[in-house]
C-alpha cells in the first residue's frame, strides 16, 4: 500500500524516511488534492509507483497512476540535472555525477 498524507510517504502503514523531497510550497493544498495527500492504494502486481522529488512540481504516479515494469528501460545511473532552489542556482559540479 503507498499512501501519502501531508507531504509524507507511507509505505504498508510505515513512514519512509525520504530526504530527497523537495517541497518549494510548504502548505498543503486543497485544490490539488493528489499533491500533497494520496491513497492509500494497492500498488498492482509486476507494477511501480514513481514519485518525483520536486514534489510541488512532478507530475507522476499520483497524476497518471502506476507503471508496468515491462515499461521501465533501465535504472537512473547519471545526474542529468541539479537545481539549489534556495539560492537559485544550477549545481554544475553535480551533473554528470554517477548515482550511488
Amino acid at each position: 500500500m503507498i499512501e501519502i498524507r501531508d507531504k509524507n510517504i507511507y509505505i504498508d502503514g510505515k513512514t519512509v524516511d525520504d530526504p530527497h523531497a523537495y517541497f518549494d510550497d510548504e502548505t498543503t493544498a486543497e485544490r490539488i488534492p493528489v499533491k500533497d495527500n494520496y491513497g492509500p492504494k494497492k500498488v498492482p502486481a509486476n507494477h511501480v509507483f514513481v514519485l518525483g522529488d520536486n514534489r510541488d512540481k512532478s507530475y507522476d504516479s499520483r497524476f497518471w497512476g502506476f507503471v508496468d515494469v515491462a515499461d521501465v528501460k533501465g535504472k537512473a545511473a547519471v545526474i542529468y540535472w541539479s537545481w539549489d532552489a534556495e539560492a537559485r542556482l544550477i549545481r554544475l559540479e553535480r551533473i554528470g555525477k554517477a548515482i550511488e
